[in-house]
């Protein structure tokens, strides 16, 4: 499901996309150093290691003891839901809903220390991710949360609640 076929690589399907690529130059120039992603699929890690970017990735709980600290670390990938190739990705709605201990405290330290851009996140099914984002205290730096075509309603409840902005993409 994740990976292409030679059939597929021919078609250019399930490689990473132009914005993929676009993030993957931002990491490079220096201007994203963390992102945290719902995604379990590999595509950014993918448009990374195409430009000779090797995150540090965190994909479960385990991870976050032996990875190097953040403000260490030139960038760090955190998949909140896991990765597809190991079978504690999380994906149920259940599952969703609230974070092991662990990773619960580490991102909202993250979401405490740093700005967020949120591109094309729907805030509707990572009710885990969303309560931890309501827990944040402070909003020294500025957060703008994208989106195509319609602002879900949940995305302009957390951006208002961040003292965000939201902002569509064309």
């Amino acid at each position: 499901y994740f990976e292409p076929s030679t059939e597929e690589l021919e078609q250019g399907l399930k490689l990473p996309t132009p914005a993929h690529k676009a993030i993957a130059r931002l990491v490079k120039s220096g201007y994203i150093k963390v992102i945290i992603t719902t995604n379990f699929d590999r595509l950014l890690e993918k448009a990374l290691n195409e430009i000779g970017i090797e995150p540090v990735v965190i994909r479960h709980p385990d991870d976050i003891d032996g990875a190097m600290p953040i403000v260490h670390s030139d960038f760090t990938l955190i998949k909140i839901n896991g990765d597809y190739l190991d079978s504690r990705f999380l994906n149920t709605q259940d599952e969703l809903s609230t974070y092991n201990i662990k990773l619960h405290e580490y991102l909202l330290r993250i979401v405490n220390e740093f700005g967020i851009l949120s591109c094309g996140w729907s805030a509707r099914w990572d009710t885990g991710f969303i309560n931890i984002l309501r827990q944040c205290q402070n909003y020294r730096y500025y957060s703008y949360w994208t989106y195509y075509d319609k602002c879900e309603k949940e995305l302009s409840e957390i951006a208002k609640f961040r003292k965000g902005e939201t902002v569509s993409i064309v």
